[in-house]
């Protein structure tokens, strides 16, 4: 989608203003600049999630992966979540078979 609005832009550069074209590609920089930070973030809460060891075992549960095991670890730490409720909340996100 990146590549096909730069080439939009260009097939219609006599139905676009210069101002509008300017914008446009202010924005598309805005885009860009922000998924590199959201990359970099990702990047970082995985590390964590690999490094923790809490977090490495809340992940051995196959529906939590780095961002949900950093988060409850981080509740956990702080003293905001308890094992129940996080059990509660696993237990309605999807279903256990077995009882």
């Amino acid at each position: 989608m990146r590549n096909s609005l730069l080439t939009l832009l260009d097939e219609r550069r006599d139905e676009i203003s210069p101002r509008m074209r300017h914008i446009i590609l202010d924005l598309r920089d805005d885009w860009m600049r922000l998924n590199q930070r959201i990359d970099a973030v990702t990047e970082e809460i995985a590390e964590i999630g690999q490094v923790e060891k809490d977090c490495r075992n809340l992940r051995t549960i196959p529906v939590v992966g780095p961002i949900i095991s950093t988060g409850v670890v981080t509740l956990f730490h702080r003293g905001r979540l308890s094992a129940f409720s996080c059990l509660k909340a696993l237990r309605r996100s999807r279903p256990f078979t077995a009882r």
